[in-house]
């Protein structure tokens, strides 16, 4: 046999597939029933308002969002212009990976957000996350600067649009 599923065999301790299993399946439900276990039909009904799936808030994109999100931006700038063997440096790094992980829990949890700027700037940010955390203290690759800078100009453009 090879590996798979063959189409006809069923796990075990589970109802039969077809015709032969509708039994054994009429008495689960009856068994979960009996415990209190709500029909799957009933608790569709259940009048509640909608919630996120996984009970995490989602920030609210106001003002506070437009301005650490240009505070961190001014940050990601001085870093793309800051000399490799600048003294500043290592302190630098150590606080772009705070406000930047902070700001991605924050406006672009999992990498969704919700406004054109905070997704452009999440864009920005996940690239410098991302060589942060694979490289260190290494430089930026200078190839990646300008598309860097590109992303965090566009969002800041967007934050004036509103958007």
């Amino acid at each position: 046999m090879g590996f798979g599923w063959d189409g006809t065999s069923v796990a075990q301790g589970s109802c039969a597939l077809g015709d032969e299993g509708d039994e054994c399946r009429r008495e689960t439900l009856l068994k979960s029933q009996k415990k209190g276990q709500a029909n799957y039909a009933d608790v569709s009904k259940i009048d509640r308002p909608l919630q996120n799936t996984v009970g995490i808030p989602v920030a609210q994109m106001d003002d506070a969002y437009s301005q650490e999100t240009l505070k961190l931006a001014e940050v990601v700038d001085r870093y793309a212009s800051m000399d490799v063997y600048d003294a500043e440096r290592p302190k630098l790094v150590g606080e772009l990976r705070k406000e930047a992980g902070q700001w991605v829990a924050k406006y672009a949890r999992g990498g969704s957000a919700r406004k054109l700027s905070a997704r452009r700037f999440y864009i920005a940010v996940d690239a410098l996350q991302g060589h942060l955390a694979s490289n260190g203290q290494a430089p930026f690759p200078k190839a990646k600067i300008p598309v860097l800078r590109s992303n965090v100009a566009q969002a800041r453009d967007l934050i004036a649009q509103g958007k």
